[in-house]
C-alpha cells in the first residue's frame, strides 16, 4: 500500500468505528483518533459489537380482586363454608 493511501484508510476505519458507536448509543469522545490496528497497517480496525439496550422491567404485579359476602350465621356442630370470587387484572392464575 502506498503511503498516500494510509491516511485515507485510517480515516475510513475511524469513521466506521464512529458510525458503530453512534448506532450503539456511544459517543465519539470514547474512540481514539487513530485505531491501533490501522496504525500497524496489518489488519483492518475492529468494530465494537453492537449491544442492544436492555428491555424495560415488567410492570409491577397487581393484586387480585377478591369479593363475596360470607354468611354471618353459623350453627354449632355443622360445617361452615364460604366460597369467595376472585379475578386478576394481570390474568395470573389464581388458586385458593
Amino acid at each position: 500500500m502506498r503511503d498516500e493511501m494510509k491516511p485515507a484508510v485510517r480515516g475510513i476505519g475511524t469513521l466506521l468505528i464512529l458510525l458503530s458507536l453512534v448506532a450503539c448509543g456511544g459517543t465519539s469522545n470514547t474512540v481514539p483518533s487513530t485505531p491501533s490496528s490501522a496504525q500497524s497497517g496489518n489488519q483492518p480496525p475492529s468494530v465494537p459489537p453492537h449491544v442492544p439496550p436492555s428491555p424495560p422491567p415488567p410492570p409491577p404485579n397487581s393484586t387480585p380482586d377478591i369479593s363475596g359476602t360470607p354468611s354471618t350465621a353459623a350453627m354449632v356442630g355443622q360445617a361452615y363454608s364460604f366460597q369467595p370470587s376472585a379475578s386478576d387484572t394481570d390474568s395470573d392464575p389464581l388458586t385458593f
